[in-house]
């Protein structure tokens, strides 16, 4: 029963901090220099029970991956993608992180996105399926950090295959434009 309560109240957490995060002006917190390699561990950690009950297996491929980024974005984008990977997978099923210095994917073994929803996943309270609950709100705020520091996101999914997401971190700098150019 404890474990339950524990797993509630983290989805609660969950829902309350995505309807705050879009409520509330987060431009204030600064970008800072954080090793996204160990707000990912934090991030499977706190998601440990509920990926034990559905008994999902998790596969952490981490290298060290230094970003200037705000804690409380880095956190949204981590917390929202792994809680729909665990909530779109099915049990007894899988879910590879990958991050290396330059990008971070999430592979899960899930139920997958129609190639004709793909388009509407990003848009606020547009859910692609209703297999499990949630506001759709997640990815939404998912796409706006990635919009915010200029990453590039990729969604690859396959019905009943699963989902690969994946965040690329490398930003064209305003120097390599220029070198571009004179090449």
């Amino acid at each position: 029963i404890n474990k339950n309560i524990s797993i509630s109240t983290k989805q609660l957490y969950e829902i309350y901090s995505s309807l705050s995060f879009l409520s509330f002006d987060n431009k204030k917190e600064q970008a800072e220099l954080l090793y996204f390699d160990t707000i990912v561990n934090t991030s499977v950690a706190y998601f440990s029970e509920l990926l034990e009950r559905k008994k999902i297996e998790i596969v952490v491929n981490l290298e060290p991956c230094p970003l200037m980024i705000s804690p409380t974005k880095a956190k949204m984008l981590i917390n929202n993608l792994l809680s729909n990977s665990i909530k779109y997978s099915k049990p007894n099923s899988k879910i590879t992180l990958t991050l290396s210095e330059n990008s971070f994917s999430i592979k899960d073994e899930g139920i997958g996105i129609a190639q004709d929803k793909l388009d509407e996943i990003f848009t606020r309270f547009v859910r692609a399926n209703s297999y499990a609950g949630g506001f759709g709100v997640g990815l939404n705020i998912v796409e706006s950090i990635v919009h915010e520091y200029k990453y590039k996101i990729n969604i690859d999914s396959k019905v009943d295959v699963g989902t690969t997401v994946t965040l690329n971190f490398e930003q064209e700098d305003e120097r390599s434009k220029a070198k571009n150019k004179h090449v």
